[in-house]
């Protein structure tokens, strides 16, 4: 097939994954065109877990190629980018805008436009000369090394105490961003974006912005105490309190991360089931009648649970179904 005929055929695609919710909300083969759909491996045995996960896959090698102001604004306008989570395109792009790009609505659009156009000749060009996707680009201004959390929920609030290792990926990182996600016990009045969500830095940096990211999730900047270079080493120890509603917790990184432990004390309150998720999406963690593999708790009413090689975007921890009273 022709370059640009294919280049034509691809980009028609990704255009008409822009809409709802994009990727993430995928939930049949048919929803994806059938050029995409042969090239990202989708078969018509796959169902609303697979689909997102292999078309994330094999986007992303390209996304990493492109420049990371068009690239972020591509995760947003596909729908990857959890932190965006949007009924439609333009709900996406406008509330990017006010969050956590600094772009208007009208660049961010631009963006999107510029980088699926990229998208689209990488893509047409490996599959014209037979090739297979580029690999990632191991370039971040930082990855976590380690990351151990405690939520203590036999608490009058909850509390959870998260220790984080990071390595710098850049010379000269002033500030790192971080983020929460504390599910409230109605959807319709979100935790996050007022000040009921308490946070507390304990070492490590200062808290400088706090921003709502979406019903479940804040944004959080913390200013390190100096300016430090590619390779450096760093801790920091928080602690966020919340009187939520929790049916899920866990980790949905935005840089890779080499291992994150997590341990729940529920007390005397243990759930009646508890599920592990790896390599999943944050509606994974909401959906109520998903399960995993399931975990046990110990006797002190406490359970733990350890990941490695966690994927940016990706959900992993634990959900559960509290008991009947």
């Amino acid at each position: 097939m022709h370059v640009t005929a294919e280049r034509g055929r691809i980009h028609r695609e990704l255009v008409a994954l822009r809409r709802g919710r994009g990727i993430r909300f995928l939930r049949i083969p048919e929803e994806v065109g059938p050029c995409l759909r042969q090239l990202s491996g989708i078969t018509d045995q796959d169902g609303a877990q697979a689909i997102p996960l292999k078309l994330d896959r094999f986007l992303a090698g390209y996304l990493d190629n492109l420049p990371a102001d068009a690239r972020a604004a591509v995760q947003i306008g596909l729908g990857l980018d959890s932190r965006v989570d949007q009924p439609s395109y333009v709900a996406r792009t406008r509330s990017a805008s006010y969050s956590h790009l600094e772009m208007s609505e009208r660049t961010i659009r631009r963006r999107v436009d510029e980088g699926v156009d990229r998208l689209a000749e990488l893509i047409s060009e490996h599959v014209t000369r037979g090739g297979t996707p580029p690999d990632r680009v191991a370039t971040f201004p930082w990855r976590t090394l380690h990351l151990n959390v405690l939520l203590v929920l036999d608490l009058q609030i909850p509390e959870a105490f998260e220790n984080r290792t990071i390595e710098l990926g850049e010379n000269g990182l002033k500030e790192i961003d971080l983020a929460v996600s504390v599910p409230s016990v109605n959807p319709r009045q979100p935790v996050n974006g007022g000040e009921s969500l308490g946070v507390d830095v304990f070492r490590g940096g200062t808290l400088v912005r706090r921003r709502y990211e979406s019903s479940d999730r804040t944004g959080i900047t913390l200013r390190l105490p100096r300016p430090m270079g590619a390779g450096d080493r760093h801790e920091v120890a928080l602690r966020y309190r919340s009187s939520m509603g929790i049916p899920h917790y866990g980790c949905t990184p935005r840089y890779p991360c080499e291992s994150f432990d997590l341990h729940i004390r529920f007390g005397e309150s243990v759930p009646s089931e508890i599920f592990r998720i790896d390599e999943g999406f944050q509606e994974d963690a909401r959906e109520t009648e998903s399960a995993g593999r399931a975990v046990r708790v110990d006797g002190a009413g406490e359970v733990h649970a350890r990941f490695t090689d966690l994927k940016p975007g990706f959900f992993y921890g634990l959900r559960w179904r509290p008991r009947a009273s």
